[in-house]
């Protein structure tokens, strides 16, 4: 059973999806929290929406390497790791 302040997140994160989905225009996955393999950046997703608008294998194979680099390293910060991501995003 949930407590008060996990069931106030939810609606917190419910509220934030149906942001994401109604006024950005995103597409949600559903929650994955219990997949398998599950992963902060989803390799197969971004690889076909790369190739989709029209970036070549070798530069899509690059950034998914400085992707896993970043988000593999064990040896900064959470904060570090997000701050580096964000970085290859923009």
């Amino acid at each position: 059973m949930m407590n008060h302040k996990q069931k106030t997140e939810k609606e917190t994160q419910n509220r934030v999806i149906k942001l994401f989905q109604n006024v950005l225009g995103y597409s949600y996955l559903g929650d994955w929290n219990d997949r398998p393999e599950n992963s902060n950046v989803e390799e197969s997703i971004l690889t076909d929406w790369l190739k989709k608008n029209g970036y070549q294998e070798n530069l899509i194979n690059k950034a998914l390497h400085k992707i896993r680099n970043t988000i593999g390293n064990k040896s900064i910060s959470l904060y570090e790791a997000n701050k580096n991501f964000y970085s290859l995003l923009r």
